[in-house]
This record gives C-alpha cells, structure tokens and sequence, in this order.
C-alpha cells in the first residue's frame, strides 16, 4: 500500500519520456499514472526502476530499454496493456 504522501505522483500526461537524471533527482518513489505512453530512456537500469518508481499504473503502453528487464516493469505495473523493449 502506498500513501500519497510517501511518493511523487505524475499523472494525466498523454506522452512521457522519463531519463535516467529525470530518477535520480527525485527524492521520493514516482508513480505514474493515466498516461497513454510512457517511455524510459537507454540510460534507465534495473536499479533506477527498483528504487525509483513505485508504480505504473493505467498507461496504455509502456517502452523500455533492452537493458531493463520486462518482468521488474510487469511487476510494478497495474492496468498496463504493452510493455514494449526498445531496441
């Protein structure tokens, strides 16, 4: 369970393209929420998303680099029709 006030929420963003600097300078989990895309860039790590995002939740399709693994964005997900590598 996670309160408000616990994380940063981003939500009502049609497109959003999200950078390895855009994490760190975050003192709080992100949630992101209602979104139609949601795109993290190459320099994004397992690590980052670990300590970082909290969750994704309703966004229609979500684009990850290669390096990321598939199943740490499932498994932060919810409501998440695609999750795309990038290549």
């Amino acid at each position: 369970m996670i309160r408000s006030g616990d994380v940063v929420m981003i939500s009502g963003v049609s497109s959003l393209t999200v950078t390895k600097v855009d994490l760190e300078s975050l003192d709080k989990p992100v949630v992101f929420k209602d979104m139609d895309e949601l795109i993290f860039t190459d320099d994004v790590t397992n690590e980052l998303i670990k300590s970082k995002v909290a969750k994704i939740v309703n966004v229609n399709t979500v684009y990850v680099p290669k390096s990321v693994s598939t199943l740490l964005i499932a498994s932060k997900s919810e409501l998440v029709k695609k999750i795309v590598p990038r290549q």
